[in-house]
């Protein structure tokens, strides 16, 4: 969205602050009034129109509702799992295949008959019984107030208040085997680690291989969970920590205060670093082009990156330069006069020439959207401007210091900076995730004069699609609808033809006067 409204949230001086506005003690009450786990109603209790909301975090039904923090940014022990379960962690060990195999002979026995297995399983999520349990376990041993009730340890009250009390739930279930977390956010949350795993000894296959790494991951997830809970450290607090009833990734519970949400549910936010007290923006991204942000940086079109740190899980962890509105940032989709926003357009062209003209091959930004580009007038004509009695116009809040340290290298009236450099990468080398946007907004008014994007099919076509300078999106080369009526050899080779051209237009504009040079 180019207009996204900003989210307003409590703010407390710590993120472990005590905040009575959250409905810690509301919900437990809920998760303490309901049945017996094995008789949950899951489609009433997620029912999104249920007081409430949906029970749990699950990110079901398909609904916005439904949807939770991803496990990678609740807790470190869900992205180290992920990292060993996916192979990212490193390759399984003789003894985790012996493990595959001794589980494997034991569970054969586990329904010899499918169609008891079929009808123990039909219509329930035995996933969501698991999750009751949980639910029931600090419900039944915390009372009024989530004190713990008599005979149950303080510490209990400490792991509640303090932590978002990580659990791994394994599931067998006949001849497979899931793995899921559980966390206690703002809600109970679930979401599977695994997919269903096949309990079936096949040797040396990839299938066999999946459910080794699965074991070994949650060996190595709990090893993490055990040396978490021995040194949880009690605050004294009245409430639960207000950092988990915000349902935030992990590093803002302990790195930063005063955090602020911006732009909704997109993992960015306003905070105060407790190391200095640096007000900066903080964004989780499942990739991020570092290389691509600092050499921006450097040139002065983006705002400097003070940290860019690969979390547990793949997620990364960026931190950097708040380009403030109270210092006169907007989006450039956000400039509402018409004479500004065609100049402050223009001065952000010429930058995009400017930073592809800088290397090569160069970095090439590859979301260049109006609503990725900031803009604000230089001091000296802000001044100037109010001195004519023009009123100066801005859109809605521009998110992220005022670009002190680098120095543009494109002068003018306007200065830019560019943010959002996961999709960035070097000119030809760097490519697009398959997993793009299909809303992608290609006909978007002024979008063309910025971006770069690719539709699904071509993301995800036998042709990898490679990051380039072009003016437009690359859909305009190729009529989709049409493409995907066409066979899997022709779609191929139109594919391959319109990749050609797309590097050979690249190549021409290199050799263009700078003025048509790095037309994004």
């Amino acid at each position: 969205m180019d207009t996204p409204a900003h989210l307003p949230v409590h703010s407390t001086s710590h993120p472990f602050g005590a905040s009575p506005a959250f409905p810690s003690t509301a919900y437990m009450e809920r998760v303490r009034g309901l049945a017996a786990p094995s008789q949950l109603d899951e489609a009433k209790l997620q029912d999104p129109e249920s007081p409430g909301g949906p029970l749990l975090a699950n990110w079901r039904p398909a609904s916005s509702a439904a949807a939770g923090l991803s496990p990678a940014l609740t807790h470190p022990a869900f992205g180290v799992f992920l990292d060993w379960a996916s192979g990212r962690a490193g390759r399984v060990s003789q003894e985790d295949m012996v493990a595959a195999a001794e589980l494997c002979k034991a569970t054969s026995a586990f329904y010899p008959d499918d169609k008891k297995l079929e009808d123990g399983l039909q219509g329930f999520d035995p996933a969501y019984e698991g999750a009751g349990y949980y639910g029931e376990f600090f419900s039944s041993r915390l009372g009024a107030g989530l004190q713990p009730v008599e005979g149950v340890s303080l510490q209990l009250e400490t792991v509640f208040k303090t932590t978002c009390c990580p659990a791994l739930l394994v599931e067998v279930l006949g001849p497979h085997l899931r793995v899921s977390s559980l966390a206690w956010l703002d809600r109970i949350t679930l979401c599977p680690l695994t997919p269903l795993l096949n309990l079936l000894w096949l040797g040396d296959d990839p299938q066999t291989h999946a459910l080794a790494r699965a074991l070994r991951a949650l060996k190595e997830a709990r090893d993490v969970l055990r040396l978490f809970y021995n040194d949880v450290q009690g605050t004294g607090a009245k409430d639960r920590a207000a950092a988990l009833e915000q349902a935030l990734p992990y590093p803002l519970h302990t790195n930063y205060t005063n955090v602020e949400p911006l732009y909704g549910k997109r993992l960015l936010y306003k905070a105060v670093r407790f190391s200095d007290g640096k007000v900066v923006v903080v964004k989780f991204a499942p990739r991020y082009c570092s290389d691509a942000h600092r050499a921006w940086a450097a040139l002065g079109m983006a705002p400097e990156l003070y940290l860019a740190e690969v979390l547990p899980g793949g997620y990364v962890h960026v931190e950097m330069e708040l380009l403030d509105k109270a210092d006169g940032w907007v989006p450039l989709s956000c400039v509402e006069d018409a004479a500004d926003a065609a100049a402050a357009e223009q001065a952000a062209l010429g930058a995009l020439a400017a930073a592809h003209a800088a290397a090569e091959p160069p970095f090439v930004h590859g979301d260049a959207r109006k609503a990725n580009c900031l803009v604000r007038r230089r001091p000296g004509q802000r001044r100037a401007q109010r001195r004519r009695g023009r009123p100066r116009r801005s859109g809605s809040e521009g998110g992220t210091g005022a670009g002190r340290k680098g120095a543009s290298v494109v002068k003018g009236e306007w200065e830019v900076r560019f943010v959002d450099f996961e999709f960035a990468g070097r000119e030809g080398l760097g490519v697009y995730p398959v997993a793009v946007n299909p809303k992608m907004p290609a006909t978007e008014r002024g979008a063309c004069d910025l971006a770069v994007a690719v539709p699904p099919p071509l993301a995800g076509g036998a042709v990898t699609v490679r990051l380039l300078r072009l003016r437009g999106w690359l859909v305009a080369g190729l009529h989709v609808e049409r493409w995907l009526g066409l066979g899997q050899r022709q779609q191929r080779e139109q594919l391959v033809a319109l990749h050609a051209s797309m590097r050979e237009a690249a190549r021409r504009r290199a050799q263009a006067a700078p003025g048509d040079q790095g037309s994004a």
